[in-house]
């Protein structure tokens, strides 16, 4: 007894390949960049470095991002938006997180300050007003590269991590 006859359909086939409507999900991180980032930071030209880190993760995100006088920006990743900004001495990273309105707030709470502890290192989530929002502030002479690559990191990936974890729990 066969499931199939011997010649079947599936011998006569092959798979069919659809390209992702997403475009290329390649990574446009420019490895060779970073000493460049790392010269910058050194010569005490900390804005020029922190515009280097966004250029070491994608070579175009300062001119689809940001204003014209590239002090402030609007990063889309995943389900989170980051905005960051270089004004009066000072990185300021946030990305509203999640509304409080109409959730349990006591047990969101209470998770909130489990993930402030660990996970995060650099960036904090706090509440403002009905919003938790990713923060992370610091002044330009101490936003160290790698200090600073570690807090945009921490804050694109678990913001996009714990939204939806906790949209359906609280």
């Amino acid at each position: 007894f066969w499931l199939f006859p011997r010649k079947s359909f599936f011998m006569n086939t092959a798979p069919v390949f659809d390209k992702t409507l997403l475009g290329s999900q390649a990574s446009k991180v420019d490895a060779n960049y970073w000493n460049t980032v790392l010269d910058l930071h050194e010569k005490g030209q900390h804005k020029e470095a922190i515009l280097g880190i966004l250029r070491y993760v994608d070579p175009e995100m300062i001119e689809r991002t940001g204003n014209a006088d590239q002090t402030e920006f609007v990063i889309p990743h995943g389900s989170a938006v980051v905005h960051l900004a270089i004004k009066d001495g000072e990185l300021r990273v946030r990305a509203p997180f999640l509304s409080t309105k109409d959730a349990r707030t006591i047990p969101l709470l209470r998770q909130v300050s489990q993930i402030n502890f660990s996970p995060l290192n650099l960036a904090r989530i706090v509440l403002e007003e009905e919003t938790l929002v990713f923060k992370y502030t610091s002044p330009l002479a101490l936003c160290e590269p790698y200090k600073t690559y570690e807090a945009f990191r921490e804050i694109c990936f678990f913001a996009d991590h714990y939204d939806d974890e906790f949209i359906q729990k609280f």
